[in-house]
């Protein structure tokens, strides 16, 4: 049986990274990164869900749920493999912790 703790600190020696010279993004930014999210959430979400209510008569809502869900699929395939929206438009950059 194994008896080693798996919490255990670690035994060796461990030191801080030092910080970049990247800098964080300001009020002003995040603001703005913010309100995009926004908009990309009522263009994804609601915009979708409006224009199926209105020709749900004509269009099978089955039928309208799979548009959907394959256009967000794609959609986000496409940015995620560009690395994010935020970097670009905002020209900002993830910093992993």
């Amino acid at each position: 049986m194994n008896t080693t703790n798996p919490y255990a600190p670690p035994q060796a020696a461990v030191q801080d990274v030092a910080d970049s010279d990247s800098q964080l993004a300001g009020r002003g930014t995040r603001l703005l990164t913010m309100i995009l999210d926004s908009i990309i959430l009522v263009a994804m979400v609601y915009l979708p869900m409006m224009i199926g209510t209105a020709v749900s008569r004509a269009i099978p809502f089955d039928l309208l749920v799979a548009a959907g869900l394959v256009g967000w699929i794609w959609l986000t395939v496409v940015f995620v493999s560009r690395n994010g929206v935020h970097d670009k438009i905002a020209d900002t950059i993830v910093i992993e912790a």
